[in-house]
């Protein structure tokens, strides 16, 4: 078996499975009615630390495999899950989940293939993964280096996490595929204290890298020293003005924007339902002209990166919008198959307890032809928003609300002052359509994204340029 030998250990050797033994398994999942099945195996490591004010708050270690056993017949889904990986409970639950969709034929046995993944991302065997003394070390080093900064902080918290995820994934058509997938995340905190009252900022980053890979590539101290400009900043802001008006969206972590407001619709089965405003759209202009947005699994090391998707296909970057045009969605297996095409290998789950749907992975606005001061000049009185906080989004409506945690106000094409509690809300389409200058500057957000979708939640990566949007809605708490 032409296995790599960290999957080998994990998922034969440890738990005495034979290939064989997945061949049975699906001889009793598939039927010849179905659509499609497979069996999908994980085992996860996944630790986290936190530490307040130089002592360590919270710790934790998990680890633990599963199993999801799927097959589908038209719209239906038959779906078994477990942790016990034996040959006899894998098949009792692939029968289990055939008796969701009735009782059906068996399929004939399946014609073994394998499926290399893309090389992405630097995977290690799980054993080198852990060194806990150096991840213990570099927090307490972080946290007295961030403390000595100001003298007004009054509290630091850090949050450390790591992960080390392996799949296996066996389907009916006899393709075995797999892959190993690290990640890192660090958040800092800083409170500080200013005449009687308290200041904010975050700071986060991170990817698909091991903890040493991650030491080697980042600089914490400048993280450090950003989530302390964020909260000094706070000091001065000054409260945001409301109304309709012109806005220039910062560079990278804006681009959740995109993500949420016009990157959910364009997930096929929304539009498979008929549920999303991008429905029979394609080949429509749905924005600007100098819109063009991406979805691409495939950059190395990006935190919404897969080297294979969770039902064993290749990802594909995809041109969803292009100059302006809707070119395509984004597919499963499932809704291609129903949609009559193929699948562009955008089909993941949180885990093996949930089904894979379509999912954005690293989306983002590819660059234009402006400049960040050429945007600023051109508005009168409006709003640079240069970074985003929270934020959410109605998929039918494509109706979205955003706060600023960062946002300065503009006057006659200078930036005057920093302003706070700035919201934008809008439409999605609509907003794309009001967007009047493309930066060349893009850039993706450091690697902190979430997204959550029917109770799943998957590590996705946000970008974009620079980008001026003629007339948009602000919120905020200034009074004439």
């Amino acid at each position: 078996m032409n296995l790599p030998a960290d999957i080998k250990k994990t998922f034969f050797e440890r738990t005495q499975l034979e290939l064989s033994d997945l061949q049975k398994v699906m001889s009793s999942l598939v039927s010849r009615d179905q659509l499609l099945s497979d069996i999908y195996l994980d085992h996860v490591q996944a630790e986290s630390w936190t530490v307040e004010d130089g002592a360590f708050k919270h710790g934790q270690n998990e680890q633990g495999y599963g199993a999801g056993l799927r097959i589908v017949k038209g719209e239906q889904i038959g779906f078994s899950t477990t942790h016990d990986l034996s040959c006899q409970s894998l098949i009792d639950h692939a029968k289990a989940a055939r008796v969701f969709l009735g009782n059906a034929q068996e399929s004939s046995k399946q014609v073994l293939q394998i499926r290399q993944p893309l090389s992405l991302y630097q995977p290690q065997a799980p054993d080198a993964f852990w060194p806990t003394e150096d991840k213990k070390n570099f927090l307490l080093s972080l946290d007295g280096y961030i403390r000595a900064l100001d003298e007004r902080i009054r509290q630091v918290t850090l949050n450390l996490s790591c992960s080390f995820k392996q799949v296996l994934i066996y389907r009916d058509d006899g393709l075995l595929s797999w892959d190993s997938r690290p990640m890192i995340r660090l958040d800092i905190s800083i409170l500080i204290h200013h005449q009687n009252k308290i200041h904010s900022g975050q700071a986060g980053c991170g990817g698909r890298y091991t903890f040493h890979q991650w030491q080697q590539s980042h600089d914490s101290y400048a993280l450090a020293k950003e989530a302390l400009r964020l909260a000094l900043l706070d000091i001065e802001s000054q409260p945001a003005p409301a109304g309709v008006m012109p806005v220039v969206l910062g560079q990278g972590w804006p681009g959740v924007l995109i993500h949420e407001a016009i990157g959910h619709g364009i997930e096929a089965d929304f539009n498979r339902k008929k549920t999303s405003l991008y429905t029979d759209k394609i080949g429509s202009a749905v924005a600007s002209s100098l819109c063009t947005i991406i979805d691409d699994p495939t950059i190395p090391f990006a935190r919404g990166s897969i080297s294979i998707d969770d039902e064993g296909e290749i990802p594909q970057s995809t041109i969803l919008i292009e100059n302006g045009i809707l070119k395509n969605y984004l597919y499963d297996r499932q809704n291609a198959a129903l949609m009559k095409t193929i699948s562009n290998g955008h089909g993941r789950r949180e885990s093996s307890h949930h089904v894979p749907m379509p999912r954005m992975t690293n989306t983002f606005l590819a660059a234009g032809t402006s400049t960040l001061e050429e945007m600023i000049s051109s508005i009168d009185d409006g709003v640079f928003a240069a970074n985003f906080g929270g934020g959410s989004v109605d998929i039918t409506s494509g109706q979205f609300v955003f706060s600023a945690n960062e946002a300065y106000k503009i006057k006659k094409g200078k930036i005057i002052y920093p302003i706070k509690g700035a919201t934008l809300t809008g439409i999605g389409p609509q907003v794309l359509k009001q967007i009047s200058m493309v930066g060349k500057d893009m850039k993706l957000d450091p690697g902190v994204g979430v997204c959550g979708k029917n109770g799943q939640s998957v590590p996705v990566c946000v970008g974009q340029p620079s980008v001026k949007i003629d007339h948009i809605v602000v919120g905020g708490t200034l009074r004439d």
